[in-house]
């Protein structure tokens, strides 16, 4: 990227920056580390060995899993992110680890990966509402695509949360102007 080049060759004493989603070839950001120190936030990247700021992912997963347990939900499933991505990799463990933890069963095929968007969330919504065993608790890696994945359960009179729970995670503003409103992680 030509602003991330003009830093570099004015000697900038370092970059901090956040991984795209889309982010797997790591050869810029071997380039910007070659050049300057590089520490990376939200999204980052084990691989590059850099400094990294963020939450704890793996955590924050395991807190929603309980809550929902608590909540007597027993088939959860989650709308991740893409795992090549530290944050995603980390919820999707915690999510797992959590399920097992309390003594569910893992169900690959509720994992199902995405870039969050909006039409993700309603498109994987309706793959679980068409599913032959339908979850009653949907965990969203991030709060645009909970907002698809509510859309979905309103346009099919699916009441929220009693017939099936929906947590995002951002704790985008829009969340609490929804009717109903989406819980979500405050990161």
């Amino acid at each position: 990227c030509q602003e991330i080049d003009t830093l570099l060759k004015i000697q900038v004493d370092g970059i901090i920056a956040s991984m795209a989603n889309e982010t797997t070839d790591l050869e810029y950001y071997q380039k910007i580390k070659s050049k300057t120190e590089l520490v990376l936030f939200d999204r980052g990247e084990e691989e590059l060995n850099v400094d990294y700021v963020g939450i704890d992912d793996y955590k924050s997963s395991h807190l929603v899993i309980d809550h929902l347990v608590s909540q007597n939900c027993k088939r959860i499933a989650h709308i991740a992110g893409f795992k090549h991505i530290r944050i995603y990799k980390e919820r999707i463990r915690g999510y797992k680890d959590a399920l097992e933890k309390s003594g569910l069963a893992v169900q690959e095929n509720w994992i199902i990966e995405s870039n969050l968007r909006l039409e993700d969330g309603r498109r994987i919504m309706q793959q679980l509402l068409d599913s032959a065993e339908r979850p009653d608790a949907v965990y969203v890696a991030g709060d645009i695509a909970a907002l698809g994945a509510l859309q979905v359960l309103l346009e099919n009179n699916i009441k929220v949360p009693e017939e099936m729970a929906l947590i995002g995670f951002s704790d985008e503003p829009f969340t609490s102007l929804t009717q109903p409103s989406i819980s979500t992680v405050n990161q």
